[in-house]
């Protein structure tokens, strides 16, 4: 498996495109704007899915045209619906003219992504908003956290639906559970591993 990381957007935020070199196949995670370098990315990969981890501005603003030119389904967490189609809670109306999208599927906890070989869980990690989702890969012992948890800190609590309590509960009950030396890829900044979070982040220790 192999992971490329954009970073897109005003405020950099962290695109993946996570690619199968066996199948040939790809999916891209969270494309907060559309830029080419997406589909440079991609290469002669056949991408499944563009998959969103919480509906905030910055991380679906390049959804619509990414979609348009590559045919691949959008998913999202069946909670995050309404952050989608709504503005003032994707935040779109204070920094662009219009962002509201309609994912092809909603998916619940449990659900599997899959990339060639690679398989995904999908857990439900509200907080920062209330449809946010982790993927977690056991056998790659790779997680993708959206804007819940980062390097050193985790996701902000005081936009529309978030909720400190929450956040901490999602992290440690559905992604400290995995072992020390899983790699963290965040929505924005560095990656990071579990074991690293575990023993510096402050708001976790």
């Amino acid at each position: 498996m192999q992971i490329e990381i954009l970073k897109l957007g005003e405020i950099k935020t962290n695109c993946y495109i996570v690619k199968d070199e066996e199948t040939k196949e790809a999916i891209v995670i969270d494309p907060g704007e559309y830029d080419d370098s997406i589909i440079e990315a991609i290469g002669d990969y056949r991408l499944k899915q563009i998959v969103i981890t919480h509906g905030h501005w910055d991380h679906i603003g390049g959804v619509e045209e990414l979609r348009l030119k590559t045919g691949a389904r959008v998913v999202a967490h069946i909670n995050a619906k309404e952050y989608l189609n709504k503005e003032s809670l994707n935040l779109c109306n204070f920094f662009k003219e219009k962002c509201s999208i309609e994912a092809d599927e909603y998916i619940e906890e449990n659900t599997t992504i899959k990339v060639g070989r690679a398989e995904f869980k999908v857990y439900y990690t509200p907080g920062h908003t209330l449809g946010d989702m982790s993927l977690v890969s056991e056998t790659e012992k790779v997680m993708f956290t959206g804007d819940v948890l980062f390097e050193g800190t985790i996701g902000r609590t005081d936009l529309p639906g978030g909720n400190m309590d929450q956040i901490i509960d999602s992290i440690k009950e559905k992604l400290l559970i995995y072992a020390d030396d899983f790699t963290v890829y965040p929505g924005h900044g560095h990656f990071t591993t579990i074991g690293h979070e575990k023993a510096h982040n402050r708001f976790i220790k």
